[in-house]
């Protein structure tokens, strides 16, 4: 199926290479937190089906935006004691995840399928945007 390329994704780098700064400890708990949000869409799907998008797109964000806050919550918790590096960036990636996913599955499900046949997915190890975490911080902060 070929879907329209128009979606906004201003999350990942419009370079296509990976982030060479991911280690295999970040890409083991980047699958744990795409492997929960999976569970969570599945979960949905049972109750409204797989194929209503509008039925089960709503409660599937409303639910990956507390997983938002709660990973915004870690990273200032964490950036308050001696942060390492390799954690913060860990931290930044999964905060990235679930930007994107809120702004990508917020457009609407051709947007998402494009952006998944694109791989433009910080799941797929694609570099984010420095400053649009910057954004999350302070947009997450008051969804």
């Amino acid at each position: 199926m070929s879907f329209d390329r128009t979606y906004t994704n201003t999350i990942v780098r419009r370079d296509t290479t990976s982030d060479p700064e991911q280690t295999d400890h970040m890409r083991t708990v980047e699958r744990e937190a795409w492997t929960n949000a999976s569970f969570l869409l599945i979960d949905l799907w049972r109750l409204h089906g797989e194929h209503n998008w509008d039925e089960y797109t709503t409660p599937y964000l409303d639910n990956i935006r507390i997983l938002l806050k709660d990973e915004l919550t870690a990273a200032s918790i964490f950036l308050n004691s001696a942060p390492d590096y390799e954690t913060l960036h860990l931290h930044r990636r999964i905060i990235a995840f679930y930007h994107q996913e809120i702004e990508l599955r917020g457009q609407g499900e051709a947007a998402w399928q494009s952006a998944v046949e694109d791989e433009a997915l910080v799941m797929y190890g694609r570099r984010y945007v420095v400053n649009c975490i910057l954004k999350t911080y302070l947009t997450a902060k008051i969804v």
